[in-house]
């Protein structure tokens, strides 16, 4: 994510090790490059998730979330500055955020300024369980972040049938999310094409219902044991595991 103090240290660290594993295939790729010269095979694996929900959501409440820590690389505060545009087309939805850090004064500060007390309600940092059940009470989600490893908060939105909409900034997305098959990726983080993406699915619920269903489908690449399998190879490949 231009830090590249932190991508030399990395690099450093790994030059002799047998294999580095990375959580997507552009840090894969970026550190291929960087290591190029050692012994070290850079290796994609995924991080997975604990389980697929037997029920999918019903997509039929006036609900956005988004999840996730709050501070300036995962663009909350773009959120509600998108979410204010939204509500002048549709001022029957609410937004959910579930999450801490050190850009909630600002987010209170922008929803207090905005009138939004009504509509916005900040959940702060929540357990596993809670997060589900928000989740399945959702319709869209909505990710605005800068930079993004890997997006485990969207394949847990798109493991209950849940439509979700991010900016091709964040690499993680960009590993999960096939923009009008699975989901919807956004440009340049341009504010007024995320809002169109985000009103098609708001007026058709039948593309909403297509979207999270092949959303949920796309997650079982994700499950614990496919996952675990990619592991024990790589393991058994080394020698380590037999």
């Amino acid at each position: 994510h231009d830090n590249y103090k932190y991508a030399s240290n990395i690099t450093n660290s790994a030059k002799m090790l047998d294999y580095l594993v990375l959580v997507s295939s552009d840090l894969q790729k970026f550190y291929n490059n960087e290591l190029r010269k050692s012994k070290c095979i850079c290796v994609y694996i995924p991080n997975s998730i604990d389980k697929i929900p037997n029920e999918v959501a019903s997509l039929d409440k006036k609900r956005f979330v988004s999840v996730g820590r709050l501070s300036p690389e995962k663009g909350f505060l773009d959120l509600l500055k998108i979410y204010s545009k939204i509500l002048e087309i549709h001022p029957d939805w609410t937004l959910d955020i579930i999450g801490d850090g050190v850009e909630r004064p600002n987010l209170e500060n922008y929803i207090e300024k905005h009138n939004l007390k009504d509509k916005v309600t900040l959940h702060g940092f929540q357990g596993k369980d809670y997060i589900d059940k928000v989740l399945h009470e959702s319709s869209i989600y909505l990710m605005t972040s800068h930079t993004e490893s890997f997006g485990i908060v969207l394949i847990e939105a798109m493991s209950h049938g849940v439509p979700c909409v991010a900016f091709d900034s964040a690499e993680g997305a960009r590993e999960i999310i096939q923009s009008g098959n699975n989901g919807y990726l956004v440009k340049n983080r341009n504010f007024d094409a995320y809002v169109l993406k985000v009103k098609s699915l708001i007026e058709k619920k039948e593309e909403r219902k297509r979207i999270g269903k092949l959303a949920r489908e796309s997650v079982k690449k994700y499950t614990g044991e496919k996952v675990t399998s990619e592991w024990i190879s790589l393991l058994e490949e080394s020698g380590v595991y037999e």
